[in-house]
């Protein structure tokens, strides 16, 4: 099997949060960003779930689902479960963390029509489901419900 490697740097930002209590912090939001290897954007879908106490700090249950939006017919979907690691606080927080993801990726050629008969191109299409290990860091910012942060992530696969 051929290893590769993902990595995508992103501009994320948060268009929708929830908070819960004060001491729960669980939010849930939107993002949205740019995949440096692929060239494409990507939108989705990720929350924080506060999961035990380190010390001073909170470790963070991070699920997150995210969609690439292609048009030439390559459809790529990921599915990831990390564990965030609280760096600093305040209205800057940096964090770091790791986990675990799932990936879907299919490929539909289409119809090529007459030229496609010819040469055996029509209705090509593959299919693959990768299970991967994440690692991660980035920034949020502010305090409010809505919160921007930057992050970037490198997800290994078979």
């Amino acid at each position: 099997m051929t290893k590769w490697f993902q990595f995508t740097s992103v501009i994320l930002v948060s268009v929708f949060a929830v908070t819960g209590t004060a001491n729960a912090q669980i939010r849930a939001g939107a993002h949205a960003g740019f995949d440096f290897d692929s060239s494409d954007l990507f939108v989705g879908i990720n929350g924080t779930l506060p999961v035990m106490e380190v010390g001073d700090k909170t470790l963070l249950l991070n699920p997150e689902g995210s969609y690439w939006v292609t048009s030439d017919g390559f459809n790529l979907f990921i599915i990831s479960l990390n564990v965030l690691f609280p760096l600093t606080e305040g209205s800057l927080s940096a964090y770091a963390g790791g986990g675990i993801s799932i990936s879907f990726f299919s490929f539909d050629a289409g119809d090529f029509g007459e030229f496609g008969d010819l040469f055996g191109l029509n209705n090509i299409s593959t299919s693959s489901t990768d299970f991967g290990l994440n690692i991660k860091g980035g920034a949020e910012m502010g305090e409010g419900k809505m919160r921007p942060f930057g992050e970037a992530g490198y997800i290994f696969n078979e």
